[in-house]
C-alpha cells in the first residue's frame, strides 16, 4: 500500500480549522506519523543553501538538526524539546509551510519516491543515514567564514532527509555522493589551514634565531 504523500497530509493538517492555529512542532511531528521530522529538517536547513556562510544562524538551527537526527538514529520518536517544540507555530511559519513548504515537497515528490525501499527500513541503514545527517549538521555549525562550508553540508542534509522521508533507496546514494564531496572539500580546507599554520610557525621560528 502506497503511503499518502506528505504534501497532501500537510495540507489536510493546516486546513483543519480546529487545531491549525495552535499547531506546535511536536504536534506536527505526531500528526504526520514522524515523517514531518524530515520536513522540519529540510525547513531548518533551507536558509543555508547560500554559498556565503550564515555563522550566527547555523549555530542555532544546526544543533536542532543534530538533535533530531540523533533521536532518529536511536529509533526514538521524533520530538523537539518543550521550549521549542511545544510553542504554537507562528502564523508566518505556518503560512510558509502551507505555501513554500508544500510546494517544495511537491517538487521533491516528483523526483524522490518509494523505490528499492526495503533496505531503507533496516535499523543499521537508518543509523547510518541519520548519523550522516548529524555529521553534516555538525559541519554546518562550524564557524568557518569560507564559501560553501554551509551550502555543501546543507545540500547533503536536504537530499538525505528527502530520501528517508520517501523511503527512496536510489536518491539516498546521491546524498552519500554529496557527503563525500563535502568531506573532501573540508579536508582540503583543513589541509590549507594546517599548511598556513606550519608556515606561520616556521616564520616565527626563523625570527627567533
Amino acid at each position: 500500500m502506497t503511503s499518502q504523500p506528505l504534501s497532501e497530509r500537510l495540507r489536510e493538517i493546516l486546513a483543519d480549522p480546529a487545531g491549525a492555529s495552535d499547531l506546535t512542532i511536536n504536534q506536527l511531528l505526531a500528526r504526520t506519523e514522524g515523517r514531518g521530522v524530515y520536513l522540519v529538517i529540510i525547513v531548518f536547513s533551507a536558509p543555508f543553501i547560500s554559498p556565503i556562510p550564515l555563522i550566527g544562524l547555523s549555530s542555532i538551527l544546526g544543533p536542532v538538526i543534530v538533535f533530531l537526527a540523533v533521536r532518529l538514529a536511536l529509533g526514538r520518536s521524533a520530538w523537539v524539546p518543550r521550549s521549542v517544540g511545544e510553542r504554537a507555530l507562528p502564523p508566518g511559519l505556518r503560512q510558509f509551510i502551507s505555501g513554500g513548504g508544500v510546494r517544495a515537497l511537491l517538487w521533491i515528490e516528483r523526483f524522490v519516491r518509494p523505490r528499492r525501499s526495503a533496505w531503507m527500513a533496516w535499523p543499521a541503514t537508518r543509523i547510518a543515514h541519520c548519523s550522516l545527517i548529524a555529521l553534516m549538521a555538525v559541519l554546518l555549525t562550524l564557524p568557518l567564514p569560507v564559501p560553501f562550508t554551509n551550502s555543501l553540508p546543507t545540500l547533503t542534509v536536504i537530499v538525505m532527509a528527502a530520501s528517508m522521508m520517501e523511503s527512496d533507496g536510489v536518491t539516498v546514494f546521491v546524498g552519500y555522493a554529496l557527503a563525500l564531496a563535502t568531506l573532501v572539500y573540508f579536508a582540503l580546507f583543513a589541509g590549507a589551514i594546517a599548511a598556513a599554520l606550519r608556515q606561520m610557525l616556521h616564520v616565527i621560528q626563523q625570527g627567533w634565531q
